[in-house]
């Protein structure tokens, strides 16, 4: 077949055709020209095609030369496999061709992006599409650079079987844009920061831009004021002025100095504030104005500040205290009508001079050695100091000396030349009473011995009586001597209890931890119960620091009352206690007769009983003791009680230390 188409192709060239049969040399002539014919077209076809392959590698080995000099490059099968890579890759990555030759293309990866990232650019690789993006990569000493990627699938019969990457390296761009956008950023936080709103608006005064401490003042949404108007938000009765004003600057067209103005506006809420616009005119190329920018600032408590300020300036004028304050060279900055008129000047003449020229030597001597001490150290200084008025005259003062943060002083000053006679006065009427104090101490000793005696004659006199007539005395006798020797010794309680009610407050017993659960142990056994008498308190009571006497005399005298006025068979008084704060409160509890509510108060009376003293021993002076005692330290006693079913006294009761604090 190859033979009849290189004849067929022979004779046409040769113009002739073969008609029939001729001789065997012609057949062969015309097969020999046909070979030839064809070794000379296969030369020529080879030869073109080497001339056409030599072009091609050269222009392809062109454009490698080219990508190699100008990008990085590097080449992956189609499974991410490192097969290549460019002089330049090796140079910014810090790897050589045989480090990475083989290595999954993840070990340049970096954790800027995230799996989805990578997964969408295999999606586009995947269905042979291009893939052109930014891409961050980890460089052998770990440093992080930045390339533009285009990224090529080489594809076989349409399947990629390689990817080249072709990229440029944009690290100091990426870094610059960081910077810039991290600049950006910190301008931002910078005005979102300032409590100011800071605004800019164009020519008709719709807002462009605002920060974010609008949302803080107006309350509203920042995006929600964008593109309206700052007219919008002036309060109407000020919105007039404000658009006089605006439009004024507007018309002369021409850049001024910042103004600033006041207007009432209104928030979010309705509500009314009061605030301080700032505004500058923003210049086109052309010097004309193409806008405004300023800030916003919130006066409203700022003013009222200055109000409550202002009242407290006029009330500091009016008052009877003097005060002044001093600026960090002693130089009187301000002071109030009393304090000039304390030292005889009037304001006027005081400004300007220092402290020292108003104070005597005794004050600057004070100063130096104690009070610019007490400053420095605690702030303040407080004590007596003396004046200079005008005409010489000293001026006893009572004054107050304190710092301030920007290290100013207040003073406080009072004249005392008052107080001070009171004082002495007061002193007087103390060193009286002391004299009266010891007087009726005495009184009451010889009173009490000189009542005591003839008290304990008769006694001794009735029992001696008794004795030698006991053989001539019937049982009425008897009776009326018992009666006599019990009237006896209810005088002699009666003195006893007077002079120690005479004695509370004015004499000082030393203080001694005291076990309250001891103590009511000693009290009931004092009063030997007997039988079904009972006394109960928990064993736990506290322990106070406290005047054993007193707390014993209030306990005794209580409990006694408890089972005195009591005409059940088995007589109970119960102790509690209960701590309040810095207090503890006591509750003496029993099950005797009980009071009737009017009397309740009266029982604390002194020589006050609800009963005869014939059917029950008593002086009426023991709750009287109490209540003095509580009187004197300060604290509370109550009564609760129920006629038939018993009564309960409550009184409070403080550790002697603490109430020392108090006073």
């Amino acid at each position: 077949m190859k033979l009849h188409r290189l004849l067929k192709r022979q004779i046409k060239k040769s113009g002739s055709e073969i008609e029939g049969p001729r001789s065997l040399s012609m057949l062969i002539d015309y097969v020999d020209a046909a070979y030839k014919a064809y070794d000379k077209d296969l030369s020529s076809l080879e030869r073109t095609l080497e001339l056409s392959s030599e072009e091609s590698f050269k222009e392809l080995s062109d454009y490698k030369y080219a990508i190699n000099q100008s990008s990085i490059v590097y080449i992956t099968n189609n499974v991410g496999v490192i097969e290549h890579v460019n002089k330049h890759f090796e140079d910014i990555s810090g790897y050589r061709l045989s480090e990475l030759k083989g290595k999954d293309v993840r070990v340049i990866r970096t954790d800027l992006h995230n799996a989805d990232f990578f997964h969408k650019i295999g999606e586009v690789l995947y269905r042979g599409d291009i893939w052109t993006g930014e891409v961050s990569n980890k460089a052998k000493d770990g440093k992080i650079f930045w390339l533009s990627t285009t990224i090529v699938p080489l594809k076989n019969e349409g399947v990629p079987m390689q990817y080249l990457s072709i990229s440029y390296d944009i690290t100091e761009r990426v870094k610059a844009d960081k910077k810039l956008k991290d600049s950006e950023e910190e301008y931002r936080n910078v005005v979102n920061s300032i409590p100011e709103i800071i605004f800019k608006t164009d020519k008709s005064g719709k807002f462009t831009f605002i920060s974010n401490s609008w949302e803080n003042i107006f309350g509203g949404k920042v995006i929600d004021a964008l593109g309206r108007n700052f007219l919008e938000f002036i309060s109407p009765k000020d919105r007039e002025r404000a658009l006089g004003n605006f439009a004024s600057r507007v018309d002369s067209n021409e850049g001024h100095d910042d103004s600033i103005n006041e207007y009432a506006a209104n928030n979010i809420k309705g509500d009314t504030l009061l605030v301080e616009v700032r505004a500058l005119e923003s210049l086109d190329n052309k010097g004309k104005i193409s806008g405004f920018s300023g800030t916003i600032t919130d006066v409203t408590k700022f003013r009222e500040s200055s109000a409550k300020i202002h009242e407290l300036t006029k009330a500091m004028e009016s008052a009877a205290d003097g005060f002044a304050i001093l600026d960090l060279d002693g130089k009187y900055e301000y002071m109030n009508n009393s304090y000039a008129s304390q030292l005889g000047y009037s304001k006027e003449d005081i400004y300007g001079k220092k402290w020292e020229d108003l104070y005597s030597k005794s004050t600057k001597d004070l100063y130096d050695e104690e009070i610019r001490t007490s400053i420095e150290d605690k702030g303040y200084w407080v004590g007596e100091s003396y004046g200079l008025c005008k005409n010489g005259t000293p001026v006893s003062q009572d004054l107050t000396v304190t710092l301030l943060e920007n290290g100013k002083l207040v003073c406080n000053c009072k004249d005392n030349t008052g107080r001070k006679a009171q004082e002495t006065k007061l002193l007087n009427y103390s060193k009286s009473l002391e004299r009266k104090n010891d007087e009726l101490d005495k009184f009451a000793y010889i009173v009490s011995h000189d009542l005591k005696a003839p008290l304990r004659a008769i006694n001794n006199l009735s029992v001696w009586l008794e004795e030698d007539l006991e053989s001539l005395m019937d049982q009425s006798m008897k009776d009326q001597f018992k009666l006599l020797r019990g009237r006896v010794h209810r005088m002699e309680g009666l003195i006893q209890g007077i002079l120690e009610y005479s004695r509370i407050g004015r004499t000082t017993n030393k203080t001694d931890e005291v076990d309250v659960s001891f103590l009511l142990k000693e009290i009931k056994d004092s009063l030997g119960l007997e039988g079904e008498n009972k006394l109960r308190f928990p064993s736990n009571l506290p322990v106070i620091n406290t005047d054993r006497i007193l707390l014993n005399q209030i306990f005794s005298n209580l409990i006694s009352n408890g089972y005195k006025y009591n005409d059940k068979k088995s007589k109970l008084v119960e102790v509690k206690c209960t701590k309040e704060k810095d207090k503890y409160i006591f509750s003496v509890e029993d099950n005797g007769i009980g009071i009737e509510k009017e009397y309740t108060d009266k029982i604390f009376e002194i020589f006050q009983t609800l009963h005869a003293r014939d059917k029950i021993e008593s002086t009426g002076v023991g709750l009287a003791i109490v209540k003095k005692i509580l009187d004197d330290r300060r604290q509370v006693i109550s009564v609760e009680s129920e006629v038939g079913k018993g009564s309960r006294i409550t009184f409070t009761w403080q550790d002697s230390q603490q109430i020392s604090i108090n006073k």
